[in-house]
């Protein structure tokens, strides 16, 4: 593109496809304007030239077909230049997005890494690599022992009881030795975290567990810690509830509901209503946090005290109905049928027997409506 291009047609203040009169029109009132002889600033003696080289070409037919073909050819390359110059927005806003993306994906890879980094057994593998390395430097500490030991005795020779009371000392040294170094590593070094005290003092833990369940075993002591006598009295001598309940021992079940959740559930209040503690929900769930979904299956244990049971459950007529379909129209599983009823259900390969025409089922009821039928039961029969 030539920049030393003069627009002739702009300098008269008409379009490139005006008339000879047109163009003669406007020469003579531009003129007027930059004439030496009325204007007063010098600096219009050059305009004053130019216009009158601009009019005599576009005066002349023939010198102006030649500027007209120049001026659609200065005019076409400023556009393609200014179309090459012009910003696509529309690609800059890809090329970011593209980018942001990619920035995304690095920094959820290095939280997950962080992540992985802050779990326990991440935790406890570096530190068992670190131990290793440490246990390779002192892995020969035995061989080298014994090349002290032999050091001054390689053309010794020895009757059969000396060399039994030779390799007995040996024994003892290495013995002695081993026991020094596995109590050396019991001392908290610096920046030393836990599990990798842990990692490197595993050889004595586990002879000291094994040892404390050997002597518990052989003295009796460890039976004897699991159930006390007052627990023998209860579990071998009391079977009636009543004189369990003097001993403060309370027996309770566990009914398992497979409910779904809806608007306005929440797990501290599906956690206080089953009498159950919201961190067991989460765990045979595995929620990592309180928050729940409408429409999610769960499972919730509900612990009920025999005392309670009544009204927990209710009987029903069975029928002709499967036992599948029981469970699933009453929130539970089959487990739970059969530990309400023992005697009137029976496994029998694959499938299940109901030998009663009745049988009893969980009604799961929230922890008010609990306290209210309770009350009202605890009324009737003071009234009584």
């Amino acid at each position: 593109m030539n920049d030393n291009f003069i627009d002739f047609y702009e300098l008269f203040g008409v379009t490139s496809t005006a008339t000879s009169d047109e163009i003669k029109k406007a020469y003579r009132k531009k003129i007027k304007e930059v004439h030496p002889d009325i204007a007063t600033d010098d600096s219009t003696e050059d305009t004053c030239k130019l216009m009158n080289i601009a009019y005599s070409i576009l005066s002349n037919p023939k010198q102006r077909a030649e500027y007209d073909q120049r001026y659609q050819a200065y005019y076409q390359a400023k556009k393609e230049q200014e179309e090459s110059e012009k910003v696509d927005y529309d690609e800059l806003i890809r090329e970011f997005e593209e980018e942001l993306r990619q920035y995304e994906e690095e920094l959820h890879a290095y939280r997950r890494a962080k992540r992985q980094e802050r779990t326990f057994s991440s935790r406890m593998k570096r530190a068992y690599q670190t131990v290793k390395k440490e246990e390779y430097r002192n892995k020969g500490r035995h061989e080298k022992l014994d090349r002290d030991i032999y050091k001054d005795m390689w053309d010794d020779e020895f009757t059969v009881p000396e060399e039994i009371v030779f390799h007995i000392g040996r024994g003892t040294i290495h013995v002695c030795a081993e026991i020094l170094y596995q109590f050396s590593k019991l001392g908290i070094r610096k920046k030393d975290s836990f599990s990798k005290y842990i990692i490197r003092n595993r050889g004595l833990i586990g002879f000291g567990l094994a040892g404390f369940i050997l002597v518990n075993g052989l003295t009796g002591q460890f039976s004897s810690n699991i159930m006390s006598p007052k627990d023998e009295n209860i579990a071998y001598g009391m079977e009636n509830d009543d004189e369990l309940a003097e001993y403060g021992y309370v027996y309770s079940v566990t009914l398992t509901r497979n409910y779904t959740i809806k608007a306005g559930d929440t797990l501290s209040q599906m956690a206080e209503d089953a009498n159950t503690p919201m961190s067991t929900i989460k765990s045979i769930n595995n929620y990592t946090n309180d928050r729940i979904y409408m429409g999610d299956e769960i499972v919730i244990p509900y612990t009920i005290t025999t005392d309670d049971l009544q009204y927990y459950t209710e009987v029903i007529s069975v029928g002709e109905t499967p036992l599948y379909e029981i469970a699933n129209k009453y929130e539970t599983d089959v487990e739970t049928l059969m530990r309400l009823n023992e005697e009137a259900i029976q496994r029998v390969g694959n499938t299940y027997a109901i030998l009663s025409d009745s049988i009893v089922v969980p009604k799961f009821i929230s922890r008010k409506e609990y306290e209210e039928t309770k009350s009202k039961n605890t009324y009737q029969y003071k009234k009584y």
